[in-house]
């Protein structure tokens, strides 16, 4: 859809500012984190009240929620107090 690929963009542009790190190394590792939610969807998803509400492979915008979160495990070892969902909320129209 293309809410989900605007936000998958989102999420490609904020992880290259915050870690400096080029482009293509990012989005290689995302696509990495995106195969490994796919191989396993019902472990990934929309999480709600420390529980899987809906699953990673029910809608592309579950999918980058996943994404985000997974994403965001690995940049929280480099930035304390780090979310995407905080910089999506700074940056999503």
């Amino acid at each position: 859809s293309g809410e989900a690929a605007f936000i998958r963009d989102i999420i490609t542009s904020e992880v290259v500012r915050l870690t400096d790190q080029d482009e293509s190394s990012i989005c290689s590792r995302l696509d990495q984190i995106r195969e490994d939610i796919r191989r396993q969807p019902t472990e990934h998803g929309w999480e709600k009240s420390g529980a899987l509400s809906a699953y990673a492979d029910e809608d592309p915008y579950i999918e980058n929620n996943a994404l985000s979160w997974k994403a965001g495990s690995e940049i929280r070892l480099l930035f304390s107090n780090f979310t995407i969902f905080r910089l999506l909320s700074h940056t999503a129209p």
